[in-house]
């Protein structure tokens, strides 16, 4: 979906991402990202790491964001905020571990973890 605006007399298109994106991907060493393709993306993570390895949440959402968590394996994983930013006010140095959960963005950098 596009919204067309014209603030000053120039058109401008901005891409909106309404709606829900699953994105299944795996993390068997170091680091991977959850990528934001919509308003709520749904994570289903096939983790074989260790907890020296984990997941970072996406650093573009916007607020009111959802993103849902889910270990394919039924496991923890540890699950970090962007950088500088903090997930129930725990920072990057104090990653949440978490199995499945469904966060949604409260603020600049800030999430909130609406069950765990």
């Amino acid at each position: 979906m596009t919204t067309i605006s014209n603030p000053g007399g120039t058109p401008s298109v901005t891409y909106n991402r309404e709606g829900v994106a699953i994105d299944h991907f795996t993390v068997s060493t170091g680091y991977g990202t959850i990528v934001r393709y919509s308003g709520h993306t749904i994570a289903v993570i096939n983790f074989n790491g260790s907890l020296a390895s984990g997941v970072y949440m996406p650093d573009d959402a916007e607020i009111g964001d959802i993103v849902e968590v889910y270990d394919q394996q039924n496991e923890t994983m540890p699950l970090y905020p962007e950088s500088g930013g903090e997930i129930n006010g725990h920072g990057v140095d104090t990653p949440i571990t978490v199995g499945h959960a469904r966060f949604v963005r409260t603020s600049s950098g800030k999430w909130f973890g609406i069950y765990n």
